[in-house]
């Protein structure tokens, strides 16, 4: 049975201090036998390998934030929220090719499915001296296509944002932090923004590969919660959300990330969901994994990775779940993006100093259950 872990935070902060590095305890824990399987299949002992080789460095000591990546692979964007920028980096050298300034208390950032346009959403500055309360507070989406990366539009939301999802046809779908309600924000239709649905707030999504579904995971509930909202077009009727309960003993809720085929969801407590169009069949019980703080997964890819707080990488195969090596890492990778050909990957990394088991990690929180790395963007080579 896999160890689960789950990390609670406090608002966001000002954004006089959010330029200063805030330190968060992610204790180190260690892996349990059991974890990393399909139903019913036995685990095999992993195999021992050597670390990781770094390729490129990109030196940045910020506070940073989603590390996205484009369609073809060439280029990853990085929100810096230290200094409030958007940088796109050419993936095989981390070269710098355009950067672009964000509002001040951004917290999340989306790409739409065909790598066109980036959507930044931020809490926007109160209109008046006295912000009154978190929950009065409101947002603004950003939009800036990704050949120029110059704001196109900046759209007024009905609440302070915590996280976003882009489609290609103009939509941006936006969590609030303190309101029940997901805000829907057309930048390609004058900026019109609608409330179609009532969700947790807090929660964190993921648009799936069929642009039909939007996927959440709950914060603050016990036990937490992976839902789904099937999308309709504007001007439509209201989604519904599905009333599965819970799988029994199964850890839910909080960071995760889906597949690029769309057929698995991977929670960061290590429950693996089967996906389907069928809601009878959906978020279905397939297997689990140790708990991971980063994950990389690619398309057509037969292995995936993930990374966790003790500092070392796993390599799993994708079609059965099973572990089939862990690599030392000595540092924590806060976000991950893995190359189609799985030899390569582009992270977000903190590093303690010096490694110890009991060392506290340069982790930096916000209103949701991401971890937001203070350190640098790395890439690696992957011996297979």
């Amino acid at each position: 049975m896999a160890c689960a872990y789950r990390i609670s935070f406090s608002h966001w902060p000002p954004a006089s201090a959010r330029r200063h590095l805030a330190i968060l305890a992610v204790h180190f824990f260690a892996a349990v036998a059991g974890a990393g399987r399909l139903e019913g299949q036995e685990q095999a002992p992993p195999a021992a390998s050597a670390a990781p080789t770094e390729v490129a460095r990109l030196r940045l000591h910020s506070v940073l934030a989603d590390l996205l990546p484009s369609p073809d692979g060439k280029f990853v964007y990085v929100l810096d929220l230290s200094e409030a920028k958007v940088r796109k980096l050419d993936v095989a050298d981390l070269r710098v090719v355009l950067e672009a300034e964000v509002p001040d208390d951004s917290v999340a950032m989306a790409l739409t499915p065909d790598g066109s346009t980036l959507c930044v959403a931020a809490w926007a500055e109160p209109r008046t001296p006295d912000p009154g309360p978190l929950d009065a507070r409101e947002g603004i989406l950003q939009v800036l296509p990704t050949a120029t990366l110059r704001a196109s539009s900046s759209i007024r939301l009905p609440g302070a944002p915590l996280d976003v999802e882009a489609a290609d046809d103009g939509s941006a779908y936006i969590s609030l932090a303190f309101r029940e309600k997901l805000v829907l924000a057309d930048w390609r239709r004058g900026g019109l923004v609608r409330e179609p649905a009532t969700v947790r707030s807090r929660s964190l999504l993921r648009l799936h590969p069929d642009h039909r579904r939007l996927y959440l995971g709950s914060q603050g509930l016990s036990p937490g919660r992976f839902t789904c909202l099937h999308l309709p077009s504007i001007g439509a009727k209201q989604p519904i959300v599905p009333q599965r309960p819970p799988v029994e003993g199964r850890p839910e809720g909080g960071f995760f990330e889906l597949s690029p085929d769309g057929r698995l969801l991977f929670g960061c407590d290590g429950t693996v969901l089967r996906l389907s169009t069928d809601r009878e069949n959906d978020l279905l019980y397939a297997g689990s994994i140790d708990p991971f703080i980063a994950i990389g997964l690619a398309p057509g890819c037969p292995v995936f990775y993930t990374s966790g707080a003790d500092g070392k990488l796993r390599e799993y195969g994708y079609d059965t779940l099973q572990l089939r090596r862990i690599l030392p890492l000595g540092c924590v990778w806060a976000k991950m993006v893995l190359d189609s050909d799985g030899t390569h990957v582009t992270v977000l990394e903190c590093r303690p100093s010096p490694v110890h088991p009991t060392d506290e990690f340069r982790v930096r929180p916000y209103a949701g259950s991401r971890l937001l790395a203070a350190g640098d963007v790395v890439r690696y080579r992957i011996l297979r």
